[in-house]
């Protein structure tokens, strides 16, 4: 089983606040910016040319690794349902990885889920608590 990292296991908010901060645009602004580019199916590095036109992103970093703001993930930022889920995984025997993937969660979801791209999934779930059912089911053990 393979999961995609951002806004699957992982809630970026915090990151993308601290990009807010740094960048000193209020994060609403931000967030709606950050919205918009992925709703267009742009890059979403996009949003630091929208707020700082020529932006030079790696400069940006190291000026917020100069900070001690860092993009490091934390258990905190996993969503509540991601270590219950991997746990009742490896329970059953099924090796976990990461690729990108498309679940119905945070508010990209909402955004992505109006491109067609994902109009018919062979599964859908709105949360990773359902997923070790519905593998029970799918593969009949």
């Amino acid at each position: 089983m393979f999961f995609d990292v951002g806004e699957t296991l992982i809630d970026e908010s915090r990151d993308w606040n601290e990009w807010a901060d740094h960048l000193e645009v209020p994060r609403r602004v931000f967030h709606a910016l950050l919205g918009a580019v992925i709703a267009r199916g742009q890059h979403h590095r996009r949003v630091f040319d929208l707020v700082r036109p020529g932006v030079d992103f790696a400069a940006s970093c190291r000026e917020r690794e100069a900070t001690g703001s860092t993009h490091a993930v934390t258990v905190k930022d996993l969503y509540p349902d991601v270590v219950p889920c991997l746990k009742r995984l490896r329970e059953t025997g099924v090796l976990a990885g990461m690729v990108p993937v498309f679940l119905r969660r945070g508010p990209w979801a909402i955004i992505r889920s109006g491109s067609g791209r994902f109009a018919s999934p062979v599964h859908a779930i709105d949360s990773l608590s359902a997923l070790p059912a519905l593998l029970s089911g799918s593969l009949g053990t």
